[in-house]
Parts: structure tokens; sequence; C-alpha cells
């Protein structure tokens, strides 16, 4: 059976307001100098260990720190991501900050049900065979237990970006004290081909999707939205920074931050998040702080820690 490729969405969001970026600037992906030639995509060259685990699964997570909104029914979710470099990650271990667009069938069946996708930015060294901070994406159709995978590691999710590759490396990075560097991403749903979309910084690039032959419980739409950060470490290893390796009380500039966090709502409008509306989870040795509702110019908060416990 022949299967078309989307080239673009069917709709498209509107921009989110800037607000007050004075302090802060957009980084980049393994940008290219010149696109890939018409029907082919950028894919990273990977030199690292080829174990399969590390393809398929994340490993158990030493540590979560989760801003998370509560089951209802949400299209996607758009933020500024902080990033970070983070050179104390070891061989391994791993280190992210991501948003989390899930559906666990509503909570009434068992794990297995559970649809996912992730995006961030991650250092892995598992997984890239470096501490480069990287754009990664990784999906899920069992609740992540053997179904998905990161990146284009295994079919799935289909690029059209032809100068962005996945797993690319992210620059300029953050400075604590100096200046702070960001990417924006945005996940959602095209309502007619209900494929999920992906979308990277401020001139919404279309990066691709993840169709909807993928996935079961979340066709229709989204019941969980989660930001935040993850941290894995093998047992008997301290366990490794998170964000900028700093806890939310060092205040923005030291501490990581997540920024302009929004929903997007049915009719694929944006939609501010009250922070009356967030639960707080952490676990480990990682710390999240208050949820700060800005309206209409979006929500922010700081996570992080820095391991070694």
């Amino acid at each position: 059976m022949l299967h078309c490729t989307q080239m673009k969405p069917t709709t498209s969001l509107p921009n989110v307001n800037q607000g007050n970026l004075t302090s802060r600037l957009t980084a980049s992906v393994g940008m290219m100098k010149e696109s890939c030639p018409s029907g082919t995509i950028p894919i990273l060259r990977r030199n690292l260990r080829e174990d399969y685990k590390y393809l398929l699964t994340p490993s158990p997570t030493t540590g979560v720190v989760h801003i998370k909104m509560a089951r209802g029914k949400y299209y996607g979710s758009a933020a500024d991501l902080n990033v970070y470099g983070l050179l104390d990650v070891g061989a391994d271990q791993f280190s992210s900050s991501a948003i989390w667009v899930l559906n666990d069938g509503d909570g009434l069946g068992p794990l297995e049900q559970t649809n996912g996708i992730t995006v961030g930015w991650t250092v892995n060294p598992p997984l890239y065979g470096d501490t480069n901070t990287r754009l990664f994406t990784f999906w899920t159709a069992d609740g992540f237990q053997k179904q998905g995978c990161y990146d284009l590691h295994c079919p799935g999710f289909v690029q059209v970006s032809r100068d962005v590759p996945l797993g690319g490396t992210i620059s300029p990075l953050s400075q604590i004290d100096g200046t702070q560097y960001y990417i924006r991403l945005l996940i959602y749903r095209d309502p007619v081909t209900e494929n999920w979309w992906l979308v990277m910084g401020e001139e919404e690039k279309l990066i691709g999707y993840w169709p909807k032959a993928l996935f079961s419980t979340m066709i229709a739409h989204a019941n969980l939205i989660n930001w935040g950060g993850s941290a894995y470490s093998s047992s008997g290893e301290w366990s490794p920074p998170m964000g900028s390796g700093r806890y939310c009380e060092a205040g923005e500039g030291e501490a990581c931050y997540f920024g302009r966090v929004k929903l997007v709502g049915e009719g694929n409008v944006y939609r501010a998040v009250g922070d009356k509306e967030v639960k707080y989870y952490s676990s480990g040795c990682y710390d999240v702080g208050e949820f700060d509702d800005l309206s209409s110019g979006g929500g922010q908060f700081l996570f992080g820690g820095p391991g070694y416990c």
C-alpha cells in the first residue's frame, strides 16, 4: 500500500507573543550551511555504542521533576527550553529537559496502552557517544516498553526539514550568570490528518511529524502534558546534574528555565496555563520552582539541581 508524506500541516498556530526576551537569545540545532537536496533529509551519523536498549526505550530514571497538567483534552504544547552544557554527565548517564505529550487511556487501563511523544534537549553519552547538548525526540506506543525509539533510529517519525537533523548539536549554550539561550519547541495535532507535528523556533520551522498510525490512545487528543527534566544513572553511581546544575533557588540566570509555556486547545489555538491548574512532581535530588502564570505571554518556571546524590 502506498502512503503519502504530508509536507506541511493543514493548519498553523498563531505566533506566541514574545514578551520580554531582551536577555534571552535563540540557539540553533546543527543547522547545515546548505540544505539537503530535494527529496532527502539530514540524518545524524552516529558514533555510539550500538546497544539496542538505548535506541528503543529510555532507561529508568534516577530523578524526575515535572510541572504537570491534570488529565484533560490537550492538542499540544509549546515552550522555550533554556539550553545548557553538562560536561559532568557520565558514560552511563543521561540528563534531559523536555516536553511530554501523553495519553494513558485516562488511567483506566494497563501501562502498555500509554502513547507519548517527548521532545527537548539532552546530554546522553550512551545514545550519542559524547557529552554534547543535543535536540532529541522520542515516541512510544506502549508505555515506554517495546514500541518506540529516539530520533530517526527506527521507522516512525517522518522528517520534512532538510536542514535540522534530529540529534543535532545545539549551540550556543547558556552560561551561568551570562547570556541565556533557548530553543522554542511546539508539538501539536493536525486536526485533519490527526498527525502530531514538531515545529521549532520563532520562525516556526516544520521539522516533521509522528503519523497517527503509530498511536492507539493518542489519535484524537492527548490527556497529559508535562514539562521538566529527567536524569538517569546506573546503579551505584552518583546521579548526574540536571538543567544548569543549579537548584531553582539560584534564580533566573543561574537555574535552568522553561519560558512562554502554552497549551494548544481545541480548535488549534494557544491557551494560557493557569498557575492553579498545574501539579508539581519531583524525585531524586532535584527540585522545581513555582509556576508563574504570565497569561498571554505564557508561563515560566525554574528547575534542576547538581545531582551527586
